[in-house]
């Protein structure tokens, strides 16, 4: 359980992060925090699934959770990553938001193949 827990957080920076680059950030350091960042709302974001009621509300859930997960990461992004900490926050808003997207419907087609 604890391996696919990493798992699963390493493939969201996996697919988050060389999508940060290509959207225009292109610091390494700024990748690394980037990577970081989603690491650690993923496994928050699945601890919560874990402990959920998933029957009755997965979808709610889940919804809100990535939600959660989008603002959490713009903010630690605005306050940590030297490329934007001056800038405006528009388009890092818009770069995290789409990231999230991209991995969540990879996820979203991941689960359904499974099934």
């Amino acid at each position: 359980m604890e391996t696919a827990r990493w798992s699963t957080a390493l493939l969201t920076a996996a697919i988050e992060t060389p999508l940060f680059y290509l959207f225009g950030c292109r610091q390494v350091g700024d990748c690394l925090w980037f990577a970081l960042i989603n690491v650690m709302s993923n496994l928050l974001l699945n601890d919560t699934l874990r402990v959920a009621p998933l029957e009755s509300c997965f979808w709610g859930i889940l919804l809100s959770g990535e939600l959660v997960a989008v603002v959490l990461e713009f903010a630690l992004c605005r306050c940590l990553l030297s490329s934007v900490r001056c800038s405006g926050g528009g388009k890092l808003f818009l770069v995290v938001l789409s990231t999230n997207l991209a991995s969540f419907l990879c996820g979203v087609i991941w689960g359904l193949l499974l099934t």
